[in-house]
């Protein structure tokens, strides 16, 4: 994941968004090996979400310092609102 971000933080680009699920939601910690990498997308205009459900779980709702708290009608949002012209394969 460190390469990933460093490799679009490089790009000198940034996402529309970066949705942060399941455990992933570790990554917008103070102590997250990406940290760093996420705040400049963010600084660039990318928004940061993390599942508000899985921050429960994993108990970090008060250790998130990026971003915001996203719930699934923003996730499924996002969805709708995506490009359609992206075609893997």
């Amino acid at each position: 994941m460190k390469k990933f971000l460093q490799t679009i933080v490089s790009s000198g680009e940034a996402p529309e968004g970066i949705a942060l699920l399941n455990s992933g939601v570790k990554l917008a910690c103070a102590d997250s090996p990406v940290f760093e990498e996420l705040k400049k997308l963010e600084e660039r205009g990318a928004k940061i979400s993390s599942c508000i459900t899985c921050l429960k779980f994993y108990d970090l709702l008060d250790k998130v310092e990026i971003g915001i708290q996203g719930t699934m009608s923003l996730y499924v949002q996002y969805m709708f609102d995506a490009d359609d012209t992206f075609v893997i394969g």
